[in-house]
């Protein structure tokens, strides 16, 4: 008796640690598909934010000049910044560093812009441009809120087909 119930034991074990690592390989598998998932979701994201703000650019550009022309036409003395801190009309964002800290702002050179450029350049106003980083983070925001209304409107629409299915079920039962 020892003997057959220490190969049946034996063979418990072996049952139930075949039955674990197919469990283990099917979990592995899953948390893979997850990660797959992820991973194209963010290329997808980064590809939009990459895109989006190369149009964000162009529209800010053509407001920030539509605004000086419009302010430069109706009062040529305040529509230009002074290039010295603390004066009346400098925009406060001028020389704000990333969300980061390390500066990397427009040109990715790790430096904040510098406000040499002269005011008579027509690209001047480009130095009070919305940061890189704020610019991109509030892109992906907004991509992942409008994510997030696609996919609950999607669980809508299936709890529609859902509940139509459902009566479309019913009324087959009812005829028969």
């Amino acid at each position: 008796h020892r003997a057959a119930d220490a190969v049946l034991h034996f063979c418990d074990e072996l049952a139930n640690t075949r039955a674990l690592r197919q469990s283990m390989k099917h979990l592995i598998g899953r948390i893979r598909m997850v990660q797959a998932f992820f991973r194209t979701f963010l290329a997808r994201k980064s590809a939009w934010v990459k895109e989006k703000s190369e149009v964000w650019t162009i529209w800010e550009d053509f407001h920030l000049q539509a605004y000086f022309k419009k302010t430069r036409a109706s009062s040529p003395r305040n529509a230009q910044p002074s290039p010295r801190a603390g004066k009346k009309g400098q925009s406060p964002r001028v020389n704000r560093q990333s969300p980061r800290g390390n500066g990397d702002e427009e040109k990715g050179d790790g430096k904040p812009p510098k406000r040499t450029m002269k005011m008579s350049s027509p690209e001047w106003f480009k130095s009070l441009r919305i940061p890189v980083a704020y610019r991109e983070r509030t892109l992906s925001n907004w991509y992942v809120a409008e994510l997030r209304k696609s996919v609950n409107a999607f669980r809508l629409w299936l709890v529609v087909v859902a509940s139509v299915s459902r009566c479309n079920e019913d009324m087959r039962h009812f005829r028969q």
